[in-house]
């Protein structure tokens, strides 16, 4: 009989698994569906969206300080349910502030500084591409 080559599990570190037991004990509750549904309806547009130009609806809910790092319990409630620490954001900008170009951005300004310098080095990238396709015409 065949075998079949799986991947192996992800292996998590105990810090990663205490940081997503954390996560869930404050996404699964009521009090947190209330208030992202309340923070949506207060803002729904994504607000790096919005720095671009763009208007686009906000499908989810990041915290500018994540909450998991703290270890007192009533520290990490306050951080997580604090709605100045809450912002509006569409799946890809979510994404890009975990994984991409907006990483480690935790506050507004900090966000507006980094879409800045992004559109800034796109448009550079759309000059440069533009000369490059114009010479290539060139005879």
């Amino acid at each position: 009989m065949p075998t079949i080559n799986k991947k192996p599990k992800r292996q998590y570190t105990n810090k990663s698994q205490e940081a997503y037991r954390k996560r869930r004990k404050i996404y699964n509750t009521k009090r947190w569906q209330r208030m992202r549904d309340a923070k949506l309806m207060e803002q729904p547009l994504c607000i790096v969206c919005q720095l671009e130009g763009k208007t686009v609806l906000a499908s989810q809910i990041h915290h500018l300080r994540t909450f998991t790092q703290e270890d007192d319990e009533n520290k990490m409630n306050a951080l997580a349910y604090d709605s100045n620490n809450l912002i509006p954001l569409c799946y890809h900008h979510h994404y890009c502030i975990h994984h991409s170009w907006l990483k480690g951005a935790t506050t507004l300004e900090e966000i507006e500084q980094y879409t800045k310098a992004h559109l800034e080095e796109e448009e550079k990238e759309k000059d440069t591409s533009k000369k490059q396709l114009n010479n290539s015409y060139i005879f």
